[in-house]
């Protein structure tokens, strides 16, 4: 599927921090993603004293414009970098349906994003969140 920024759907949010090996395999499953929709990863080095780590994710983010977002800013935690990276999405993809947190040191299967945003898609308004097993 041609992707759309305009159209995303489903934000995927990377915060980064140290690890450049496993950010690298980490971005590569997210970019591998089979879906009908158009999502976007947002990388949010979380003030990574290492160059690496900066390294890696502006690597990614230049080579692939059209579907990473790479923000740098100043260490405040784990939450701190998703809350940073959610409301980036919130502001950049106005049609975002959903998010997805994704540490840089797992990996998800090629179907896992179609599979989370159908299972919303088809469960009532009471249900706000899903997430893998």
């Amino acid at each position: 599927m041609k992707h759309d920024v305009a159209d995303t759907r489903v934000a995927v949010i990377i915060p980064a921090y140290g690890q450049p090996w496993l950010t690298c395999e980490t971005l590569h499953t997210a970019l591998n993603q089979i879906a009908d929709f158009s999502y976007s990863i947002v990388i949010v080095n979380d003030g990574c004293p290492t160059k690496e780590t900066h390294e890696v994710c502006q690597t990614f983010a230049s080579s692939y414009p059209e579907h990473i977002f790479y923000l740098a800013k100043e260490n405040g935690g784990l939450s701190a970098a998703r809350n940073s990276g959610i409301e980036f999405a919130l502001a950049a993809f106005p049609r975002l349906e959903a998010v997805y947190f994704l540490d840089c040191d797992n990996r998800i299967g090629p179907h896992l994003l179609q599979r989370l945003l159908n299972a919303l898609r088809s469960s009532g308004p009471e249900i706000g969140c899903v997430y893998p097993d």
